[in-house]
């Protein structure tokens, strides 16, 4: 019995089978992974104040969801503090706020900051802050570095390589019927490709039904008091981004299955339907990932990873659904003679535009969520990146090659294989179908991690912010500031102080410098610098304990000459910011060019080949 004419009960038997795959995952999975970190909570991590404070601020790198989100604040007895619902700001979907109940102000003491947050793209973050009131001052390392992203859930990543992977064949399943076949529309090739996207449609619906399952999972084990998972449901699909687009996305998708079963003729207004549900598909796929909490130009991310799943489906998918049917259009080469050699060749333009896409959105994609080349290389989700490129780059060199076959009589193929014939047969071996196959596994699995890790952004990818204004001239005086190593904690502080003036009119007595932090209610502290020679002094101490603005006042004392006040507005990046390996230097300008400097090429490329075919004289 042919494989792809399975009957309606093998069909059912193994969706449910996906199902219960899925659902028995569930029950082992238990790990929350963060996507929206935090850039900054008020009152600071680690960080005193004199005046109890009356509200909570947290700050996200991509867009909140209040209503599956919740914080809790804890005095150092271990009883929790009330604060009202987390509040949405307006303006800014990353900011969110929370008012400290009741109208006692909060007593002297320690206080842990915990949360839980649901991003736009449906992802947790939980982390947590410790700050003092009063005189109470937290322990050296409160002010905690960033808890390490969680690697994702097996069965996330489950889910999501049977995702794209069914999302890819309908692509090209679709792509072939409206195209590719259409020279064999209703011979067994179009049929068994017809089956395989049918097949795939139904994966997909399952699949989705099943992810929809373990994100409530998740949700039932990550906010405190949560509703019964029913409840859950409604709220999930009504009240979240994320729901809503899941929705439009198993409608289109059952929509698509509609119009494949009643369309088992293949005619071509039925397809062309078909072929714009399916790019309404890739459309909802995309904005449910990552691209929906990059701001800004969120509408123009999400189109380039809509762009990008697309054109996955038009390469890879396609060339899955071809290696399935060329047996069957071998198998009449006496009754359609060239239609596999044809069907073959429309493939190789529509690989072509496929991979340029690729190459553009991947770029501009990349530039959007890797903020270095650091980060790069330096987390999962660089390294899942960098994996996917290279098997991308294999595949589309054996399809480089397989082009050439296609084409013997073309210049390129005589410069890169000689003069020698070549067969269409030899074009697709079974050694190059189980190279092709491991790859796009490889594809799928790499990609199904990078949109499950958390993307390579935030504030510990950041390069270090630059001071300026590290000399001034007040009066006379030639006033030099620095700090090192400028992290939090213990520093050295150096000032040189030169008189402009010949000869100087006193010499340097004293300097005198006055810190207080700019954004925390720390105080001023006053320290006398040390003299090591004539114009240099230095001071040694933990006098900028917090990342963030500070303020110096370097103050120079001269016998029978009034003070001269320099105030220097320093910067004091966080403790949390990697190391530098290669560089952190934001790379995104750079590559959203190369993007569209590649997408111009490809487009060229895509002229001349035109041109090129158009001239030839058509043969089989």
């Amino acid at each position: 019995m042919n494989v792809f004419n399975l009957t309606k009960r093998r069909v059912i038997r193994a969706c449910i089978a996906i199902v219960l795959s899925a659902v028995f995952g569930l029950a082992e999975t238990a790990s929350i992974f963060a996507h929206a970190k935090i850039v900054r909570v008020l009152p600071i991590d680690g960080s005193t104040v004199a005046n109890p404070p009356r509200e909570i601020e947290l700050f996200f790198t991509e867009p909140i969801v209040p209503d599956f989100s919740s914080i809790k604040l804890i005095d150092s007895a271990g009883r929790t503090v009330p604060v009202s619902p987390l509040k949405i700001d307006a303006n800014d979907r990353r900011h969110v706020t929370a008012q400290i109940a009741g109208s006692a102000p909060l007593a002297s003491g320690l206080y842990n900051l915990s949360w839980v947050v649901l991003a736009a793209d449906g992802h947790y973050t939980r982390d947590y802050s410790v700050f003092g009131v009063g005189d109470a001052k937290p322990g050296a390392g409160a002010g905690a570095q960033p808890q390490a992203d969680a690697p994702p859930a097996p069965v996330e990543i489950a889910l999501r390589i049977i995702t794209y992977g069914s999302l890819a064949l309908i692509t090209g399943g679709v792509s072939a019927l409206f195209w590719l076949l259409r020279g064999n529309t209703g011979a067994a090739a179009s049929r068994r490709a017809w089956s395989i996207t049918a097949i795939s449609i139904v994966v997909f619906i399952v699949v989705g039904i099943a992810w929809l399952f373990w994100q409530v999972n998740v949700l039932t084990s990550s906010v405190a008091g949560a509703a019964n998972p029913a409840d859950l449901v409604f709220q999930l699909l009504g009240q979240t981004q994320w729901g809503v687009i899941w929705l439009a996305r198993e409608a289109i998708a059952v929509c698509l299955l509609v119009i494949l079963l009643a369309n088992k003729s293949l005619r071509r207004g039925f397809l062309a339907a078909a072929f714009g549900l399916t790019v309404g598909l890739c459309i909802a796929q995309g904005a449910i990932g990552h691209a929906a909490g990059i701001s800004p130009d969120t509408v123009l991310a999400i189109g380039s990873s809509s762009a990008h799943i697309f054109a996955a489906g038009l390469w890879i998918g396609a060339l899955a659904i071809m290696v399935a049917v060329t047996p069957v259009m071998q198998s009449q080469q006496s009754t359609q003679p060239g239609e596999a050699a044809k069907s073959w060749s429309a493939f190789s333009n529509q690989a072509l535009i496929g991979a340029g896409l690729i190459g553009a959105t991947g770029l501009y994609n990349t530039a959007r969520q890797v903020q270095t080349i650091d980060a790069l290389v330096g987390t999962l989700y660089g390294q899942a990146l960098l994996v996917k490129l290279l098997c991308v780059i294999l595949v589309a060199g054996l399809g480089f090659v397989n082009s050439l076959r296609l084409h013997p009589t073309s210049a390129l193929s005589k410069f890169f294989l000689g003069p020698r014939n070549r067969t269409f047969k030899s074009v697709h071996s079974s050694r190059a179908i189980v190279i092709e196959s491991l790859l796009s596994i490889l594809i799928f699995t790499s990609t199904s991690i990078v949109t499950s890790a958390a993307p390579a952004h935030g504030p510990e990818f950041a390069a270090p912010p630059a001071n300026t204004s590290p000399t001034q001239i007040a009066q006379d005086m030639l006033i030099g500031f620095s700090v090192k190593p400028n992290l939090p904690g213990q520093n050295l502080f150096v000032v040189d102080a030169t008189s402009t003036r010949r000869p100087e009119p006193a010499p340097v007595g004293r300097i005198i410098l006055r810190i207080q932090s700019k954004e925390s209610d720390l105080g001023v502290v006053t320290v006398d610098a040390a003299k090591i020679d004539k114009t240099r002094f230095q001071a040694g101490g933990t006098y900028m304990s917090l990342s963030g603005r500070w303020q110096v006042d370097v103050i120079v004392r001269r016998p029978g000459l009034e003070d001269v006040v320099s105030t220097f507005d320093w910067i004091m990046p966080s403790a949390s910011l990697r190391p530098v390996v290669i560089s952190n230097t934001a790379w995104e300008p750079d590559l959203t060019l190369l993007s569209m400097l590649f997408a111009v090429i490809v487009a060229a490329l895509l002229a001349v080949r035109f041109v090129w075919s158009v001239r030839q004289p058509r043969s089989v």
